[in-house]
């Protein structure tokens, strides 16, 4: 059985029959995989979208898809979120993929004392797209684990005021 390769958009529309592979997902697709016209992949748009269709033209700054099948799937129900005081950067990045994996629709991160703001950065935010966007690859899922950053845990709090249920894990003083 041949492997499907999985590849993110920006956006499926439901009124089109094509979408374009763009970025870092095109340079994956031609460049690395080696992939060529009327293969047979899947795409998403980390909005829930997911279409099934084949490569109809690889050109040298984006690939066109064909759309054979489309599918959206509702959002859940009930969003799980979980807020984390910022960690090492490498803890972090080995941190994302499973929060993806096992569904959970939210991350926060907030900083606390005496942790270089440099760590809630725009490259590091740019990393963590990249490794969700992977995550979500390799576990089929049709949405992208959103993150968040905050200032500060009590940034946080206020924020999460608005959830109907929320659990506050605090370390106890001994």
């Amino acid at each position: 059985m041949a492997h499907t390769f999985r590849f993110f958009v920006e956006k499926i529309h439901e009124e089109l029959s094509s979408c374009t592979i763009k970025g870092d997902e095109h340079l994956h697709l031609s460049k690395v995989l080696r992939l060529k016209e009327g293969y047979s992949v899947e795409v998403f748009d980390g909005l829930g979208a997911y279409g099934e269709g084949s490569i109809a033209e690889i050109g040298k700054q984006a690939t066109t898809f064909l759309l054979e099948k489309r599918e959206l799937t509702p959002p859940a129900l009930q969003r799980i979120c979980l807020g984390v005081g910022i960690l090492k950067p490498n803890s972090i990045d080995d941190l994302l993929p499973p929060l993806s994996e096992i569904g959970l629709d939210e991350v926060h991160f907030f900083l606390q004392e005496e942790v270089s703001k440099d760590r809630l950065s725009s490259k590091a935010q740019d990393r963590w797209q990249r490794i969700l966007i992977g995550a979500a690859k390799q576990c089929k899922r049709p949405y992208l684990l959103k993150v968040q950053t905050w200032n500060s845990f009590a940034d946080f709090v206020t924020f999460s005021k608005g959830f109907s249920q929320k659990i506050y894990f605090c370390p106890i003083e001994r």
